[in-house]
C-alpha cells in the first residue's frame, strides 16, 4: 500500500513491534502524516534516544488538530489521520536505546474500547490516489493505473480502504443509462458468470458512480477446443439467467466478457440491456455494436425477443472457431464493422454444406495409411460447427435458445472427446492430410476415392495449415 517510506520512520515502526507495542501500525502512520522537521533533526544525531524521538513527535502533533480541515496544517496532501490521545498514551514508555529498546515500563492502562471504536482505521493515501467524492471517503482511486473511456462511460480501478479489496469504478455520464443498469444489476443481484453491484452514488459532479468488483480481460484468440467448450458454456448460463428473468443484454460482444480470479466468465455491462415487460416501452431503435447486432434489430426492433443475444453469442463462438475449421467458411469475417446480414447467412450455409459434404463422404481413403485418423478433424468439431450454424440464422425462430445451447452435443460432450483437440494439433493433421491429399490427386500414391468438396483439399487449404 505504501509507495513512500522515510527509511527512519520505518524504523521506528520496527522497534515499536520490537517493543511489543499494541497498535505500533497506527504510531507508524501518525508519525509518516506528521513529516516535521524535528524528526529530520533527530534523525541526524545519533545519541538521540528513542523517548526524545517520540516526545519530539509528540510535540510537532500536538501543535495541530488532526480533526480539522487540513488548512492550516502544514502538510495538506495527508489528511486526517489519527487521534493525539492514542499516541499520547504510548509515548509514556521509557526506553533504552543502548539495549536495542527494551521496554522498561509499559503502560497501565491501554485505551478504552470506546477510543477505539470512535477512531477511524489510518490509511496512507499515496500522491496518486484520490477519493471518488467527499462523501464516499472509504474508496481510492489510483491514477496510476489504466482507465477505459467510452462516449457513455469511464471506468477507474481502485481499492475499498476498509479491506483493500480491488474494485473497478463506473461513471456512467447518461443518467438513463444509468439508471437502466441499475434496475438490471438489482434485478440480478449476485448470480454465477454476471457481473454484480458493489455499491451506487452521485460523485460531487450529480454524476452517477457504480461501484462494481475489479476483474480481468477475456481473449477469446487462439483458445483449444475444451477452453471454448468451457466459455461457451459459462455464456450461455449467464443468457439463461439473464433471459429467465426476461431481461435481453443486446450487447453480447468480446469487449464485455470479462473473467474473474478464477479464471470463470463474467458478462458486464447492462446499459444497452433491455426488460421485455407491459410496463416498459418496447424498443424502436437498434441497440449494440457493430458487427454483433442481429438482423431483427434492424428490421423490427419492437419485436425482439431473446434470440439476439444468441446471434452475437454465435458471432462470438465462430471468432473463436476460426483456425479450426476451413478458411473457406468465412469465418475470420464474423465481427467486422462492415458485415452486412447476408454475409453471415452464407456463412452458415457454408457451414451446413460443410457438415453435409462430411455426411456424404464417410471416411477418406485417400489419407495415408499409417495414420490413424481417416477424418483430420475431430467429432466434438463438428458438433461446434452444428451450433454455430443453428446460431446464425438469419430466422431468430430457427435459432436454439440458450437452454438448447446448454443441452447442444458441444457443451454435453465428455472430456474424453477433447483429447488432441488442441489447436496445434488439429492444424498439423489437416495439414498433413491436405499434403497427401494433393499428392493423391496429382498421381502420387495415396489413390482412392475422394469427395469434390474443396473443403478438404486445394492449395489455399495447404498454405494456411503450413
Amino acid at each position: 500500500r505504501f509507495t513512500w517510506i522515510d527509511p527512519y520512520i520505518l524504523g521506528l515502526y520496527n522497534i515499536g513491534q520490537i517493543l511489543q507495542v499494541d497498535r505500533s501500525t497506527e504510531i507508524f502512520i501518525s508519525l509518516l502524516s506528521a513529516r516535521s522537521t524535528h524528526l529530520y533533526k533527530a534523525k541526524e544525531q545519533n545519541n538521540t534516544s528513542m523517548m526524545d524521538i517520540l516526545q519530539q513527535s509528540h510535540d510537532t502533533l500536538s501543535k495541530y488538530d488532526l480533526f480539522s480541515e487540513p488548512t492550516n496544517y502544514p502538510f495538506p496532501k495527508y489528511q486526517k489521520r489519527h487521534d493525539i490521545s492514542l499516541l499520547t498514551d504510548y509515548l509514556n514508555l521509557t526506553v533504552d536505546s543502548r539495549s536495542y529498546g527494551q521496554p522498561t515500563t509499559i503502560p497501565v492502562e491501554p485505551p478504552t474500547t470506546t477510543c477505539h471504536a470512535e477512531v477511524a482505521q489510518p490509511i496512507y493515501m499515496a500522491p496518486c490516489e484520490h477519493h471518488v467524492c467527499r462523501h464516499r471517503q472509504n474508496y481510492l482511486i489510483n491514477d496510476a493505473l489504466p482507465k477505459a473511456t467510452s462516449n457513455c462511460s469511464i471506468i477507474e480501478l481502485g481499492v475499498c480502504t476498509s479491506d483493500f479489496r480491488p474494485l473497478a469504478f463506473k461513471t456512467v455520464l447518461d443518467r438513463k443509462l444509468a439508471d437502466r443498469e441499475i434496475q438490471v444489476l438489482t434485478t440480478l443481484g449476485r448470480v454465477p458468470h454476471l457481473v454484480y453491484m458493489e455499491d451506487t452514488f452521485l460523485n460531487d459532479r450529480n454524476e452517477q458512480v457504480i461501484v462494481l468488483p475489479m476483474l480481468k480481460k477475456l481473449g477469446i484468440s487462439q483458445k483449444d477446443l475444451v477452453d471454448i467448450a468451457r466459455t461457451m458454456r459459462q455464456l450461455f448460463s449467464a443468457l439463461f439467467t439473464m433471459h429467465n428473468h426476461q431481461i435481453i443484454h443486446l450487447d453480447v460482444t468480446p469487449s464485455n466478457l470479462m473473467q474473474d480470479n478464477s479464471d470463470s466468465l463474467v458478462l458486464i455491462d447492462f446499459g444497452l440491456s433491455h426488460q421485455v415487460h407491459p410496463s416498459i416501452p418496447a424498443l424502436t431503435t437498434a441497440r449494440g455494436t457493430a458487427g454483433y447486432i442481429a438482423p431483427e434489430l434492424f428490421n423490427c426492433p419492437s419485436s425482439i425477443d431473446a434470440k439476439v443475444d444468441i446471434y452475437s453469442a454465435g458471432i462470438i463462438l465462430g471468432q473463436m472457431l476460426d483456425g479450426y475449421l476451413p478458411s473457406d467458411l468465412g469465418l475470420h469475417l464474423l465481427g467486422g464493422l462492415a458485415v452486412r446480414c447476408d454475409t453471415t447467412e452464407q456463412i452458415a450455409m457454408n457451414i451446413n454444406e460443410f457438415l453435409l459434404t462430411r455426411r456424404t463422404s464417410g471416411t477418406y481413403s485417400s489419407y495415408p495409411p499409417t495414420t490413424t485418423h481417416s477424418d483430420p478433424y475431430p467429432q466434438v468439431l463438428y458438433h461446434a460447427a452444428e451450433l454455430l450454424a443453428g446460431m446464425l440464422m438469419t430466422d431468430p425462430c430457427l435459432r436454439p435458445s440458450a437452454k438448447e445451447c446448454l443441452q447442444s452435443q458441444f457443451l454435453t460432450a465428455k472430456v474424453e472427446q477433447f483429447v488432441d483437440t488442441q489447436r496445434n494439433v488439429v492444424q498439423e493433421r489437416v495439414r498433413v492430410f491436405c499434403y497427401y491429399r494433393e499428392q493423391a490427386r496429382c498421381g502420387y500414391g495415396f489413390g482412392g476415392s475422394y469427395g469434390g468438396s474443396s473443403y478438404f483439399g486445394g492449395y489455399r487449404e495447404v498454405e494456411r495449415y503450413r
